[in-house]
């Protein structure tokens, strides 16, 4: 018995984070493909527009909904890699114990939120897609696929909180040093 569980048990343990971090870096990577995505529709608009008066027909619905995938799906992997701003001159003047204390509070409050996002958000899409809720434009364009990004990509933003608070307190059979190698760097 290592870090307070099981050897079975640490083992499931260090599968599912082992997945969520997967998926976690797969959207990530989706994230950053995406930017290339918008460039090349709104590229071809522009060039339809300006040289053979004609634009790309949904351009701006398109970009819209692959604006929703850069966030939202970035924003998991972005806290994965502790790449969001931290405002941290108080709490690095406390003991460590009492910042890792923090963090983990922080963890979760921060994962209720986005859960809780989450929840409306999904609701939101559901709601959209019964009734066929579609944007007012040159082309008639679904809006439920972007509410279920935001919603998809917040959940897994809970998730990665959720994560990051098993491995701080080395549920995971990790140690919660380990895993925060970067010390008081961005979390």
């Amino acid at each position: 018995d290592r870090g307070g569980l099981p050897t079975r048990r640490r083992f499931f343990m260090n599968a599912l984070l082992g997945f969520i971090d997967r998926i976690t870096v797969k959207l990530g990577l989706i994230s950053g493909l995406t930017i290339f995505f918008i460039m090349v529709v709104i590229t071809i608009d522009v060039v339809g527009r300006s040289f053979f008066n004609s634009p790309l027909g949904g351009a701006t619905e398109l970009s819209e909904l692959l604006l929703a995938c850069l966030i939202f799906f970035g924003i998991a992997a972005a806290q994965q890699k502790k790449q969001h701003y931290v405002v941290e001159f108080v709490v690095v003047q406390l003991s460590k114990r009492t910042q890792a204390t923090l963090l983990g509070i922080t963890y979760i409050i921060s994962a209720a939120v986005a859960a809780l996002l989450s929840w409306y958000s999904t609701g939101q899409a559901i709601s959209s897609y019964e009734m066929g809720e579609a944007s007012w434009g040159t082309v008639e364009f679904p809006i439920w696929p972007a509410r279920m990004v935001v919603a998809f990509g917040l959940a897994l933003f809970a998730l990665q909180y959720i994560v990051q608070f098993i491995r701080l307190c080395g549920f995971s059979g990790q140690a919660a040093v380990e895993n925060n190698k970067s010390g008081n760097a961005k979390d």
